[in-house]
């Protein structure tokens, strides 16, 4: 009998594994041969480690994986359908429909975005997630440059890690003296294009009007989960992922239209290739069904 720590390290490169190849044929008889086990086996180790079933796992991670496209891509319904692997566009509705309870084309279409039903990728080694407290911000003005691009789906998170960080250089080196405050806006669109389908805008904002070429942006107010952020750049990269793909469903929230806010703390120096560390506070703009503790915790 295998001891229980070789067991979970099978099952985390097999999830490893799944999550890469979503896209593919994932018949068990094939999962457990990459893991090396017999079909009944794996299944109930898998049961067993995670708690979940295995093909069922497999089929909520493709579900959820098609929940996004819809929401931040326009890649026809069947299209999507096939590229995780489902026969047809009625099994994926039916299937669709089963988990979320709502069709695919109304989930597309609604106001919110309902993150309760996702299934997140299992990371076994996880241990803490950030908690957010809830804000109620009034209207306020900030100025800065918006700056445009477009990536494929799959390469958001680290194309966005990437591109702006030339942004912030861009952006600060213009301002003397450097703000001590500067907020991001965040805005996802479903773009067009067949290989780049999300266009993203994100805006570097000062809280003063403090050069000409700066333009004045007006936030609505609106309710806000609140999440800060200490530590270091490459821990920041995964911070979004983590809120979306895992606290937000798991605390049931909708979010609502509107940017997500990064709120950063500059110092002379920041953004550029030598920073190491950031402490932000990331604000998603959501609906009004959860209240853990102090509302004004950011």
């Amino acid at each position: 009998m295998n001891p229980p720590e070789f067991n979970t390290n099978v099952i985390t490169e097999l999830l490893s594994w799944i999550e890469d190849n979503l896209e593919q044929p994932l018949l068990l008889d094939d999962v457990a041969r990459k893991a090396g086990y017999s079909k009944w086996h794996l299944q109930r180790t898998f049961k067993n480690i995670t708690g979940l079933a295995l093909g069922g796992y497999i089929r909520s991670r493709r579900l959820c994986r098609a929940a996004i496209a819809l929401r931040l891509t326009r890649q026809p319904i069947l299209n999507i359908a096939i590229q995780y692997q489902f026969d047809s566009q009625q099994t994926f509705t039916r299937r669709f429909k089963a988990h979320f309870n709502i069709t695919p084309a109304a989930y597309r279409r609604s106001p919110y975005w309902d993150a309760s039903a996702l299934q997140p990728p299992l990371d076994l080694h996880m241990t803490s997630l950030p908690v957010p407290h809830m804000m109620d911000l009034p209207a306020f003005s900030l100025y800065g440059n918006t700056y445009h691009y477009a990536c494929p789906l799959e390469h958001v998170s680290s194309v966005h890690a990437q591109i702006r960080k030339r942004f912030w250089i861009d952006f600060l080196k213009k301002l003397t003296p450097t703000p001590s405050l500067c907020y991001a806006l965040t805005h996802y669109e479903a773009g067009d294009r067949e290989h780049e389908p999300v266009d993203i805008s994100y805006t570097i904002t000062t809280e003063s009007p403090a050069a000409d070429h700066l333009t004045h942006i007006e936030i609505p107010p609106g309710r806000y989960a609140c999440f800060h952020f200490d530590g270091s750049v490459e821990e920041y990269r995964d911070f979004a992922l983590k809120i979306y793909m895992y606290v937000l469903p798991n605390l049931k929230l909708l979010r609502r239209d509107g940017h997500d806010i990064e709120r950063f703390r500059v110092e002379q120096g920041d953004f550029n290739e030598a920073v190491t560390q950031l402490s932000c506070d990331y604000l998603v703009p959501v609906l009004d069904q959860y209240s853990p503790g102090d509302k004004d915790g950011c």
